[in-house]
């Protein structure tokens, strides 16, 4: 049995390598309420974006598994926590990733996601979940 907590809220999305925000047209960083798709902040614009969610440790933590699982994520993305590069992947559907090592007091997650073929749905689509494990526990 997992205890889920929604990485959902604002997340800080950066454009990277000249791709800018379709309403305006900017570069500059800005928070974004997520889930989104990359066409709703992008249009159709293919590229490279980082989208960023600091988070805090969980409380009451004693020894169980952490893991973050990504919903719906459509295109290649490189992960990262921590300054940590965690795994590269092209995730279409659901994958999930051990954090418990890597979890510390404060963090923050990035997924730089690349997007170049328009015809397809790219982008954070679904939440992202943080899931404590109570059937894990590591001795400590």
């Amino acid at each position: 049995m997992a205890h889920s907590i929604r990485l959902s809220g604002p997340w800080e999305v950066k454009p990277l390598d000249g791709l800018t925000f379709q309403d305006d047209g900017s570069t500059a960083p800005r928070r974004v309420q997520m889930p989104a798709s990359w066409q709703s902040l992008f249009g159709y614009q293919g590229g490279n974006a980082v989208f960023i969610r600091y988070f805090h440790r969980p409380t009451g933590l004693k020894g169980q598994r952490i893991t973050i699982s990504l919903q719906e994520v459509r295109g290649d993305v490189n992960i990262r926590m921590n300054d940590t590069r965690i795994k590269e992947v092209q995730v279409g559907e659901e994958y999930s990733l051990d954090v418990t090592n890597i979890l510390s007091n404060h963090n923050h997650l990035e997924l730089q996601i690349h997007c170049e073929d328009m015809s397809a749905p790219c982008g954070l689509h679904r939440l992202v979940y943080l899931h404590i494990h109570e059937d894990y526990v590591r001795f400590v």
